[in-house]
């Protein structure tokens, strides 16, 4: 029995030996120095084409069909994503801010940087490159609701930027 399988496992490998030599047969030979790829036909579409690279055309026979040309590609860089759409605010004068509550701030002015309590006040801070802006909101204990009860300004010196301009900034930037 052990003589059988032996036979058996030495049929196996001649025949495989058989098969992967018949195969080597039907593969092309190498290609000599002259021989480029041809580009894969799934390249990205962000490939721009440069220049064609005729192949050469020694020792041509009858009947064989002209030589490729095979064009070299570049990556093209990626582009930024263009900028947002800058925000069309409509004006609102800084006098306009004094009795706002919290919510109308937030819509008209934006989200505040950093917030503080300070009692009897909550500050909302707004800050831009060129100034900052502080609202002070006070409770109206009637109405149970914080309103800006003032404003302060910090714009550095020699900055030529007005309140009105610091709360301009500061809209269009958040």
């Amino acid at each position: 029995m052990a003589i059988r399988f032996r036979h058996s496992c030495a049929f196996l490998v001649l025949l495989l030996a058989v098969q992967l030599n018949a195969c080597n047969q039907l593969q092309p030979k190498e290609a000599g120095p002259e021989a480029r790829p041809v580009p894969n036909a799934s390249s990205e579409p962000t490939e721009k084409v440069t220049e064609p690279v005729a192949e050469k055309s020694e020792g041509k026979k009858q009947g064989e069909p002209p030589p490729l040309s095979i064009a070299r590609t570049e990556p093209t860089p990626p582009t930024a994503p263009p900028a947002p759409p800058r925000k069309l605010l409509s004006p609102l004068p800084v006098g306009d801010l004094i009795g706002l509550n919290r919510e109308e701030a937030r819509k008209l002015v934006g989200l505040p940087r950093t917030t503080s309590d300070e009692p009897p006040a909550v500050i909302w801070e707004y800050r831009h490159e060129r100034c900052v802006l502080k609202l002070n909101f006070y409770l109206e204990v009637t109405k149970k609701v914080y309103r800006i009860l003032s404003t302060k300004f910090e714009i550095p010196d020699g900055t030529r930027l007005s309140e009105q301009g610091c709360l301009d900034a500061i809209r269009s930037a958040t």
